[in-house]
């Protein structure tokens, strides 16, 4: 007489089974080296980019103020497309990411808005209400950034940063705006009123996605308080499976 057992149908060698964590295991290595490096990465093409922006700033500001239209007007025409520059480099070249000028990029907008939205207020080429809703809105976001870093229990704020991308309506706000600060120098240029209609169809749209933009960041971080709150509740053990019962040995008649 012969015997044979039959095995169940959804065993596997255990030799697949060893592979597949084996292949788990190196992919989360790889993944936890390339977060270290963005993390260290500092010296960068996007980074220096960003850094230009930000020393711009202040340069268009003392240029609005002191009535020099035209230099301000093309500093901001440069800033603006080295806003556009970064990133690409960034998606292009995933070796020139990193956690710095993930935070530094949208300080440096803010930054620059500010400096010519501020300017250009003052020397009455842009409405004050709009220049109030501009700078309450970034202060905003960036209060709240950092009250939910310090009541997170965390204050490593390149930490964060890799967990806050740019939302869609952000980054054709941060157009608009940019596109109205431009109109409002361009009007001493071309001897223009500061409140021509075009202008004004600007500043409703920018208006109305800087209210959107900063509504949608307040609808995120809900959510993302509310994922944390879950994921922090403990899961329950669940109960162990009752084994199958052992195959029975067939005998062939």
């Amino acid at each position: 007489c012969s015997h044979w057992l039959r095995l169940p149908a959804n065993s596997r060698p255990a030799g697949s089974s060893l592979l597949i964590v084996g292949r788990m295991a190196a992919s989360q290595l790889a993944s936890t080296d390339e977060a270290s490096q963005r993390r260290n990465r500092v010296y960068t093409v996007p980074n220096a980019i960003t850094a230009g922006r930000l020393v711009a700033a202040p340069c268009v500001a003392a240029c609005v103020l002191s009535g020099s239209y035209a230099p301000a007007a093309a500093i901001t025409l440069a800033a603006g497309l080295s806003d556009g520059l970064d990133g690409w480099v960034a998606r292009r070249w995933p070796s020139q990411r990193s956690l710095l000028g993930s935070l530094l990029d949208p300080l440096a907008d803010k930054t620059l808005v500010a400096a010519l939205s501020l300017s250009l207020g003052y020397v009455g080429l842009l409405p004050a209400q709009l220049v109030a809703l501009y700078i309450g809105r970034d202060l905003l976001l960036i209060g709240g950034t950092v009250a939910a870093t310090v009541t997170g229990g965390g204050s490593d704020l390149l930490a964060k940063a890799q967990e806050v991308q740019p939302l869609t309506i952000s980054k054709a706000n941060t157009a608009l705006q940019l596109a109205t600060l431009g109109g409002a120098l361009c009007c001493p240029l071309i001897g223009a009123p500061f409140d021509a209609a075009p202008l004004q169809l600007l500043w409703w749209m920018s208006a109305f996605t800087t209210g959107l933009s900063g509504l949608g960041y307040a609808l995120h971080s809900r959510v993302l308080e509310a994922q944390q709150r879950l994921s922090a509740k403990p899961v329950k053990s669940a109960a162990p499976e009752a084994e199958a019962p052992e195959p029975a040995v067939k005998t062939p008649a």
